[in-house]
């Protein structure tokens, strides 16, 4: 985030303002094309008195990450204990590492915490910088302001051949937190330069390059749920009471 935060600038102005202006959120949703919902119940985000929503990874994905952890080529790293034989073990020794870790993430799963950190754990919690739930649906959003492009990587998931859509991961986040309607859309500066990634169509061909791939029903079930972008500069049209913090006055 550096200088120009867009948690702290850009999210908690507009979220202050919707957050007890209920035609004003109607308006907000109504930029990507949500109809009316029910008045919201619950707003997270980083603000004065309140933290961003932590939404936990699939169980499932969680343990195809471990299977994919324990037949990549993994650059060297101080790895110890059973991670390290499941990164750079013998073949033997990384299938016994790779099924304890499956096993645990089995046995402890439901236990597992936003700051859990546990050695077969390879993607944690997913942060949307917007969050809000009501009677019968939950939305996510990323908000990005000075960002050159959208977020497609993890700690554990960062070469150049491997793939992570920030935006999924809220979503499929969102997913294993409520059945309730999920969904899903940026907000971008209006000159960010890519906001071709941020369409539906983008979205269909982003999922099929995740390295761990979700079912045919999740994709469809992802799809449905996300509804594109708008920008800073649309809010600020539309909700001109909202003030955000010019670049120029940020020191």
């Amino acid at each position: 985030m550096g200088k120009y935060n867009s948690s702290l600038y850009r999210v908690r102005p507009l979220m202050e303002q919707i957050e007890n202006d209920y035609n004003g959120f109607l308006s907000f949703i109504g930029l990507v094309g949500i109809e009316r919902l029910t008045k919201p119940l619950i707003y997270r985000y980083e603000g004065v008195a309140c933290k961003e929503m932590p939404l936990k990874p699939t169980k499932r994905h969680l343990l195809e990450l471990i299977d994919y952890m324990a037949t990549k080529q993994h650059k060297p790293s101080k790895a110890g204990g059973d991670r390290r034989r499941l990164f750079f073990g013998a073949p033997s020794e990384r299938c016994s590492a790779c099924e304890k870790a499956k096993a645990l993430m089995e046995e402890y799963y439901d236990s597992l915490q936003p700051n859990s950190r546990p050695w077969y754990m390879f993607e944690g919690y997913t942060n949307p910088d917007i969050f809000i739930e009501g009677k019968d649906y939950v939305i996510v959003c990323e908000g990005k302001w000075t960002e050159p492009h959208i977020t497609t990587t993890t700690t554990h998931l960062c070469a150049p051949d491997e793939y992570r859509n920030q935006i999924v991961r809220h979503i499929q986040g969102a997913m294993n937190y409520t059945k309730k309607k999920v969904f899903a859309f940026y907000i971008v500066d209006e000159n960010c330069g890519y906001t071709k990634d941020l369409t539906k169509e983008s979205l269909k061909a982003q999922l099929d390059l995740e390295t761990i791939q979700p079912t045919d029903d999740e994709k469809a079930a992802i799809q449905e749920a996300f509804y594109g972008y708008t920008t800073w500069q649309d809010i600020a049209r539309i909700l001109p009471q909202v003030v955000f913090k010019d670049k120029k006055t940020i020191t």
